[in-house]
């Protein structure tokens, strides 16, 4: 029997019943999928059904195709869960140490909660702060919010890094029904990485600061399948355009 794996980091949104799942691959790639049974195609992309017939051996190879999973010859075994904010004390304290600013962490992206924040920083005044999270199959850092890294420069704010996201996105749709399927329920329809995965993607994070990686202007992706560390500069929005992300 064949049963197929999908990466780690995957995700597989409901959506209404004649509307299938939307899968989305570790690399924040989107692919909508229907079947004939609803019930069996999820269980067929949770790893614990055989495929059982052609209809569902054609999508199977379309995953792998595709790049968001695997074939194997017994069920996907669940991994020992990890919470990343268990796993981030040295991270913080060379956050605070370095850029004087306070971590703000979360298990996966919460949109609302970082835009809430940047009004909140706004109003108060409470100096920088710097997001981590995990989005799909990386875990993410930065860019430092709310505080200028040098007096010239404008405040990046989390509505800066959002806008750009969206503005860069071929599947804008696709992207906010992900953020918000997070908003509202964690990280209960991803395939959560294993702690051992989890934990060397914290190691690494660390090690990138410790060499001098800077996170002021910069949002940082910590592959969690050991793939290298890429940096993803961040400037704020131009006035008047922030509005187009409404």
């Amino acid at each position: 029997m064949r049963y197929l794996h999908l990466a780690t980091g995957s995700a597989v949104l409901p959506r209404p019943a004649d509307d299938g799942v939307l899968l989305v691959a570790p690399d924040e790639r989107f692919a909508e999928l229907r079947g004939s049974d609803r019930s069996a195609l999820g269980a067929l992309l949770a790893g614990t059904a055989p495929v059982a017939d052609d209809e569902q051996a054609a999508l199977a190879d379309q995953v792998v195709a595709w790049g968001a999973g695997r074939l194997a010859g017994g069920p996907r075994p669940l991994p020992e869960r990890a919470r990343l904010t268990h796993r981030l004390g040295g991270v913080r304290d060379q956050v605070a140490a370095r850029l004087g600013a306070r971590l703000v962490a979360g298990e996966v992206l919460d949109d609302d909660r970082l835009l809430a924040l940047d009004a909140e920083q706004a109003a108060e005044g409470t100096g920088g702060w710097l997001p981590v999270h995990r989005e799909l199959g990386h875990l993410v850092a930065g860019p430092l919010l709310g505080a200028p890294s040098r007096p010239a420069h404008q405040p990046i704010t989390w509505a800066d890094v959002r806008f750009r996201r969206l503005a860069a996105s071929p599947a804008r749709p696709q992207l906010l029904e992900l953020w918000a399927t997070w908003r509202r329920h964690g990280d209960r329809y991803d395939l959560t990485p294993p702690a051992a995965e989890l934990t060397e993607a914290v190691r690494r994070l660390s090690a990138w600061l410790d060499a001098g990686g800077s996170l002021e202007r910069h949002q940082v992706l910590v592959p969690l399948d050991g793939a290298p560390v890429t940096t993803h500069p961040v400037l704020p929005v131009p006035a008047g355009l922030m509005g187009l992300t409404a």
